[in-house]
């Protein structure tokens, strides 16, 4: 092979790797570094080939001095790129001030004094530097992980190495003649198609370690994954959005759940019933779909045992492989749930009795008011309190007291009806809301079965107390509108329950026995 052919060959090779080494920075620009150094150095080669093919043709100052600026810059630049992508510092200075020294003395070589034996010695002097250089870098700074993928440019990087002795030796041995224009020896044939095979190592090197780092990444991004998804505290999951089939779930899931990771795993999410509620279930499926985050949203899920616990639903898609997948962490908030009902409860509730109060029974009494407007019927809202209770805390102790109001509570809320509301105020004071009034003599009737009961004596420790109560009552919305004035007429009713002798009911204005029934009120709403 003549040396022409050799260089076409080369210029060839150049054009396919800057190709192919281009099309890898353009896949992988955005991860790694440097990447673009790697396909300019193949066009500067491929370039420097293209001038040397047309040597005959073209001035010394391309042919020779730009020619050798090139091959000068391809070490240069590869090193610069494993720089980058190993993320070492750039050590540029000294290369480059080697390059623009060794461009100019080709030029004194060429123009000044010319001389192409010296030219040729210069080139692989400085050359053979530029190699060393770079050979030194991927010995040493290279990570020991990656060493056993840069050796087979580390051996051709050698040859090169190798050549340029070959050459040197060859010069000597059988000086060029004159100034021959494009030089046609076995040792420089012998050269370019080293270069050739070194090129395209060099190139399906790169290949290799670009690949072998994302794998690398990939794998750690799986083992970090995976550290998360089966150590994360709530439950997870990774499902297929498409179909539903269960990738994979952690421990916490399957103790959520009951059910075991070999038996959810390859299943379909949707068999095993795990939301309680369709509805919101089909609205999570369309939000997930439309690509929407998930955040925090409250859910009521399904264990194996059957068991209903409350819990909070994040979720988003991510694509692994080509196919979307949804991440989801299901929190149990069953603990909190419960304090909140606690709280709730203590808001809304008397912590001795466990009877309503206040806040809870002016609620209830909002939502009877509207219920009476609408309808036409009337309630009523009676007061009472136990009589001389004040003595029972003086002579037995206020333990004995707080039994006494727990049992008549007791007593009370199992004689209402469950549409009535009994609350306790504070002290001995209860206020009953008395609903749905079919007609003014069933109150009186009411009340009396109230008397009545408490008359019964109660049993505390052993202790036999004989308890009467006295009650105020007042209707709505005869006597008032509101419950505040309602309560205030209820209360002056038992006042003068009291002064009377306590131990009975009064209602508000006048004794409710002589009260006529209410016509009952025509409704022509529908």
């Amino acid at each position: 092979m003549d040396l022409k052919t050799a260089y076409l060959g080369l210029l060839m090779v150049f054009l396919a790797t800057a190709l192919a080494l281009a099309w890898l920075w353009r896949q992988h620009r955005k991860y790694y570094q440097g990447l673009y150094f790697w396909p300019l150095a193949s066009v500067l080669l491929g370039l420097a080939s293209v001038l040397i093919f047309f040597r005959q043709s073209i001035p010394d100052w391309a042919s020779i001095v730009l020619v050798n600026l090139l091959l000068f810059v391809v070490p240069v630049l590869v090193r610069s790129g494993f720089e980058a992508f190993f993320a070492r510092p750039a050590r540029l200075k000294a290369s480059l001030t080697l390059v623009g020294l060794a461009t100019l003395s080709q030029a004194y070589f060429t123009y000044v004094l010319p001389s192409l034996t010296i030219r040729l010695h210069l080139f692989g002097l400085v050359f053979g530097s530029l190699i060393v250089q770079l050979l030194l870098f991927l010995s040493r700074s290279v990570p020991d992980s990656e060493q056993q993928l840069v050796r087979p440019t580390r051996l051709g990087l050698l040859a090169i190495l190798l050549g340029l002795v070959i050459r040197s030796i060859d010069l000597v041995l059988i000086p060029v003649r004159g100034n021959e224009h494009l030089l046609d020896r076995q040792a420089d044939t012998f050269f370019v198609l080293i270069l050739m095979g070194i090129w395209i190592l060099f190139a399906n090197t790169l290949m290799i370690l670009v690949s072998r780092r994302l794998m690398d990444e990939v794998s750690l991004e799986r083992l970090k994954f995976d550290l998360i998804f089966h150590q994360a505290g709530d439950a997870s999951t990774l499902v297929r959005l498409t179909d539903f089939v269960i990738s994979d779930v952690n421990e916490s899931f399957e103790q959520l759940s009951g059910y075991s990771r070999q038996a959810l795993v390859g299943a379909l999410a949707l068999d095993f019933h795990f939301w309680a509620d369709p509805v919101w279930f089909a609205g999570i499926q369309q939000d997930l779909r439309a690509g929407l985050f998930i955040s925090s949203r409250e859910a009521m899920f399904r264990r194996r045992s059957g068991e209903i616990v409350p819990v909070l639903f994040s979720g988003k898609v991510m694509t692994i492989q080509g196919d979307p997948y949804v991440l989801a962490n299901i929190k149990d908030i069953s603990e909190i749930f419960e304090l909140k009902s606690r709280l709730e409860k203590m808001a809304t509730y008397d912590a001795l009795t466990h009877l309503p109060n206040r806040v809870l029974f002016a609620d209830r009494f909002s939502v009877a008011s509207a219920g009476a407007l609408r309808t036409g019927r009337k309630f009523a809202v009676a007061i009472y309190d136990l009589d001389d209770f004040k003595q029972v805390n003086d002579t037995y102790g206020h333990d004995v007291g707080d039994l006494l109001l727990v049992a008549a509570a007791d007593r009370i809320s199992r004689t209402i009806r469950l549409s009535d509301t009994v609350a306790r105020f504070g002290g001995d004071e209860f206020v009953i809301l008395i609903t749905d009034v079919q007609d003014e003599m069933s109150i009186p009737e009411f009340l009396q079965r109230i008397v009545d009961v408490h008359r019964e004596p109660f049993i505390i420790q052993d202790l036999q107390l004989n308890i009467s109560i006295s009650i105020g009552a007042a209707v709505f919305p005869d006597d008032a509108n509101n419950l505040n004035d309602l309560l205030r007429l209820a209360d002056q009713a038992l006042f003068q329950v009291k002064r009377q002798g306590k131990n009975d009911w009064r209602l508000s204005q006048c004794p409710a026995a002589q009260r006529l029934p209410v016509p009952p009120v025509q409704n022509n709403q529908a």
